[in-house]
């Protein structure tokens, strides 16, 4: 009977252990990009320390090598460097008995062209977001270039706390599939919002190398993109705001984009403008010739237009929506809708293109990697608008002005401009043409409202009232003023 209660105990003893051995997966895995195009992180958490083997290669093979990854820290997860990678190149990678993904490696450094993911705001509905994660992965399903990084502008769940991370990011994928297999192949590199809170959670399973708080920066291709910590000090001579400055004048990269949470320019609703980002951040943004802002905060879909410097508001990834308010100053398009953006960068031009969940195109247009550098000054002006508001024009409607003339078309704007004292007048309008126009064309700008070709400002921000602009995407350049 002894005998027969050791061998029972030993058999307990055995099972229990094949049960820890085997504890189960609780996140992931999911690839983590950390600004190297030569390597990639992938991540995993399980219920119990255990030992994982990982392994990688060009195809389901998964013949490149393998690793047998322990855990580390208090709470089981599992990490991986996997590294000797040729940049702009998909792998695949399988946690044996656990989960598969893919992904893309960052392009070369000389890479001119470059295909990104763009959205925010994925808190408390995963049922949506898994709408729009689905949405996503049939981009890059019909144009594998688009498997490269989202871009994730904040508030990825409701709160700092395992339950929400656990209910509404690192769902199951048997309840929301698409979302699970697009966090599996696509890495998510973003920001934290004012509902990650202190951002400890959002700093365990994104761990990124910050520069300090959470900002940071890297190149992708052809693209540099500054992360920006809106909870972290920015004030006037503060670190972030003095990083931000010195990594924005260091990159050569022609295409910049940088990735906040509350917008300086947005539709209304439960937030407004951020007066930090427009005094502190634009004139960054300005000087050093940022082309795209991305943020979220506000659950809609936004594009403002500034110093020709697109702001978007990509709240859409799955929060509850609101309804944008009309009219707001700068704002050039508004959709109450989830949504993802695509970045399609090609040489000196992106395509930009804004989709619904359900797969309808709120807008598209193309902006140009130069169009919004400053101004140069003009001879025998006495004073130049410190501040000028550009416009930026290339999306639909486009009326025919003459149809022997293909492609001829006009659109209607509004324009800004920065007075400096009351009765400053408006002596010269600029507009650069990004498109070639025909040899000896004339081309017009009327102003309408009321107003002449010269007339008197009042101190402050005043608005012409529309510009006709004609032949592609024009931009209001330079606004001078006399006392």
């Amino acid at each position: 009977m002894t005998r027969i209660l050791h061998c029972i105990a030993v058999l307990l003893l055995l099972l229990c252990c094949s049960n820890s051995a085997s504890a189960g997966i609780r996140k992931g895995p999911y690839p983590i990009f950390e600004g190297s195009n030569t390597a990639m992180t992938v991540l995993w958490q399980t219920d119990a320390g255990e030992t994982n083997v990982i392994r990688w290669g060009a195809d389901t093979n998964y013949s490149m090598g393998q690793a047998s990854v322990g855990t580390y820290g208090t709470d089981y997860q599992h990490k991986q460097v996997i590294s000797g990678l040729e940049p702009g190149t998909v792998y695949y990678y399988e946690v044996v008995g656990y989960g598969a993904g893919s992904f893309r490696t960052a392009p070369s450094a000389s890479a001119t062209a470059v295909k990104l993911i763009a959205y925010g705001d994925t808190r408390t509905y995963p049922a949506d977001h898994n709408k729009v994660a689905g949405r996503i992965r049939a981009a890059y399903a019909d144009d594998p270039a688009f498997q490269t990084i989202a871009l994730h502008a904040g508030d990825w769940v409701t709160s700092n706390s395992e339950t929400y991370w656990t209910n509404e990011w690192f769902v199951s994928g048997a309840d929301y599939p698409q979302l699970h297999a697009l966090q599996a192949e696509v890495p998510v590199v973003g920001v934290r919002g004012n509902h990650e809170g202190t951002a400890t959670l959002f700093a365990k399973y994104f761990p990124e190398p910050y520069v300090a708080g959470f900002y940071w920066s890297f190149d992708y291709g052809p693209v540099h993109v500054a992360m920006v910590d809106q909870y972290t000090t920015y004030t006037a001579g503060s670190a972030q705001l003095n990083w931000l400055s010195s990594d924005l004048a260091a990159t050569t990269k022609p295409w910049k984009i940088v990735v906040l949470h509350e917008p300086g320019w947005t539709s209304g609703g439960s937030h407004g403008n951020n007066i930090a980002v427009q005094t502190l951040l634009q004139p960054l943004f300005r000087q050093y010739g940022v082309q795209l802002v991305v943020g979220g905060h506000n659950h809609y879909y936004a594009r403002g237009v500034v110093d020709n410097i697109q702001h978007l508001t990509l709240g859409g990834g799955g929060a509850p929506l609101y309804a944008p308010a009309s009219g707001e100053p700068n704002i050039v398009r508004t959709d109450q809708s989830n949504h993802h953006t695509e970045l399609d960068i090609n040489g000196n031009t992106m395509l930009f293109t804004a989709h619904r969940a359900d797969g309808t195109v709120i807008e598209s247009f193309t902006i140009s990697s130069g169009i919004n550098q400053a101004p140069t000054a003009n001879a025998g002006v006495d004073q130049t608008v410190t501040d000028p508001t550009q416009i930026a024009v290339n999306s639909p409607p486009c009326n025919a002005i003459n149809t022997s003339i293909p492609g001829s078309c006009y659109q209607t704007v509004r324009a800004a401009y920065q007075a400096a004292d009351n009765g400053d007048t408006i002596k010269i309008v600029t507009l650069d043409f990004a498109e070639v126009l025909d040899a000896n064309r004339p081309i017009s700008v009327s102003l309408l409202g009321g107003y002449d070709p010269v007339f008197s400002a009042s101190k402050g921000v005043s608005s012409i009232n529309s510009l006709i602009l004609r032949r592609g995407m024009v931009r209001v350049s330079r606004l001078a003023i006399t006392p």
